[in-house]
């Protein structure tokens, strides 16, 4: 028997030759592959071996003679690489083309991919190969920029690898090494489809039973699968809690926020295919929904990865075409499933992570002092407070009732309605409508006057309560800024006084 060591057998890197297992598609890649004149689309999620498929159907088409054209291996990953992309695709004989980490190219570069899969198509050209590998609904981004893609390339998906692909690794290493991984089927579950994730887990395992090498006597390693993963995550928490830490903070901690950012983490963490659709998301937690559109339409998350990708954009990836949120390494997401997000969340800086109204604040206004809405919606948005505003849901109310869209708002969905009481403020509809919705809230400290060169027995519920005043005479935005730190103060108070975050 030959010696082999740990590390060549269970690799927690590079490509596997000892423990290589074809998914189960393989025979339909190759054959993809292997076709003229049409595109290939690879996706999937991270760590469930696309690239390594990909790579050994070529490496057996050219070995076999069925593949003689030059072979160009691309990656988003490489600078170097993104530069040649543009100039590869206008040749059209570049042999046969492979560009990994397709999602992370800019939508323009997207964009010349998609037209040069339709032309290859349509033209039938056979001097160009074109095989894009990317993650889970990388498909899906390419027809939505050239929607007649469709028909005109094959699109393989690899999912989550079986659990019989899995025991099939574990039963090649534990061959190579002479030994028997008595948790196995714990590997299996925890492991999530990835091989990656089972290799690591088996590298653990080995080593918790001091095994380095082929043993020279087969024995049985009788580890609990308790002990490997607190190995694996102790030994994962350096690399990862940093930049998570760092992404659920935002832009800037904003503790009187609705941590829209931290949210997401949490979410992500919940997805068994790590990779979270946002507008699904949004559409199964609407009290979530308006903190994270926000961050999501304006482009705030966006930006933010692209500003900190030297310290998590290579963990984490946004598609704003597709509105999600994927994880690319498989140990990241193990390592989000192992938190305990009420501890995480006070350690970032939240109070919670649970929102019982769908709005923190509702403004309540007649048109003349849209400004003031408008200019106090901007400074909460700022502070991740969730706001509604009728101008920011425009295409809601469209073609709604708008009584029944309205009335639940300020009746009962905001935590707080501020009422920006100027001259006009009794005199038009929607404001005595809305006002009727939340009169009587007056007496629970859940409405904030604000009373624009106007007297507070001008409304007959405010002489009762506190409220704010704002002049016309003063400046503009020092006066907005007062009064929203007022707001913001209020509503810190009342996440406060809320539970904590939620253990999940």
């Amino acid at each position: 028997m030959n010696t082999l060591n740990l590390e060549d057998v269970f690799k927690t890197s590079g490509l596997p030759t000892h423990t290589y297992v074809e998914p189960a598609c393989f025979s339909d890649l190759l054959v993809s592959v292997r076709s003229k004149g049409r595109g290939v689309i690879v996706e999937g999620p991270s760590g469930i071996g696309k690239t390594t498929a990909v790579k050994n159907v070529l490496n057996r088409l050219i070995e076999s003679g069925q593949i003689t054209e030059q072979l160009v291996q691309l990656s988003a990953r490489k600078p170097d690489d993104v530069v040649k992309i543009p100039e590869l695709l206008r040749s059209l004989d570049f042999g046969v083309a492979v560009i990994d980490d397709f999602h992370r190219l800019p939508v323009e570069l997207k964009q010349q991919i998609a037209d040069t899969l339709k032309y290859i198509a349509d033209n039938e050209v056979d001097t160009a190969k074109l095989i894009v590998v990317g993650i889970s609904q990388a498909g899906d981004t390419l027809i939505s920029l050239s929607p007649d893609l469709t028909a005109r390339i094959s699109r393989i998906q690899l999912e989550k690898n079986s659990d019989e692909k899995l025991i099939e690794l574990i039963e090649k290493g534990e061959q190579a090494l002479n030994v028997q991984i008595t948790p196995r089927h714990a590997i299996v579950s925890n492991s999530q489809g990835s091989f990656l994730l089972a290799q690591l887990f088996c590298y653990k395992a080995c080593l918790s039973a001091n095994v380095t090498a082929t043993r020279l006597e087969r024995i049985q390693l009788d580890v609990h699968f308790e002990t490997i993963r607190s190995s694996v995550v102790e030994e994962l928490r350096p690399q990862y809690q940093p930049a998570m830490e760092s992404f659920a903070r935002g832009p800037k901690l904003r503790p009187e926020g609705r941590a829209p950012y931290c949210l997401i983490l949490r979410w992500l963490s919940q997805s068994d295919s790590w990779t979270l659709d946002l507008t699904e998301c949004m559409a199964n937690n609407p009290l979530q929904k308006p903190s994270i559109t926000q961050v999501v339409e304006k482009g705030y998350l966006e930006q933010f990865l692209e500003s900190k990708r030297d310290e998590f954009g290579f963990l984490l990836h946004f598609d704003p075409l597709s509105k999600t949120v994927a994880t690319e390494d498989p140990k990241l997401a193990f390592y989000l499933k192992s938190i305990a997000w009420s501890s995480f969340a006070r350690k970032v800086g939240f109070k919670t992570l649970d929102f019982p109204w769908r709005f923190d604040f509702a403004l309540s206004f007649s048109g003349a002092d849209r400004d003031i809405a408008d200019a106090l919606t901007k400074y909460l948005f700022a502070s991740e407070v969730s706001v509604f505003l009728d101008s920011e849901v425009t295409h809601e109310i469209t073609a709604s009732n708008v009584e029944d869209y309205l009335a639940p708002i300020y009746r009962s969905e905001s935590r707080f309605v501020v009422a920006i009481m100027g001259e006009t403020y009794s005199q038009r509809i929607w404001t005595k409508f809305e006002s009727d919705q939340f009169k009587h809230r007056f007496g629970d400290r859940s409405v904030i006057p604000i009373l624009v060169d106007v007297e507070p027995d001008r409304f007959s519920q405010v002489t009762n309560v506190g409220y704010q005043v704002l002049s016309r005479h003063e400046d503009f935005n020092a006066a907005v800024e007062r009064i929203g730190k007022v707001l913001l103060a209020i509503i810190g108070a009342e996440r406060n006084e809320l539970q904590p975050a939620l253990e999940l």
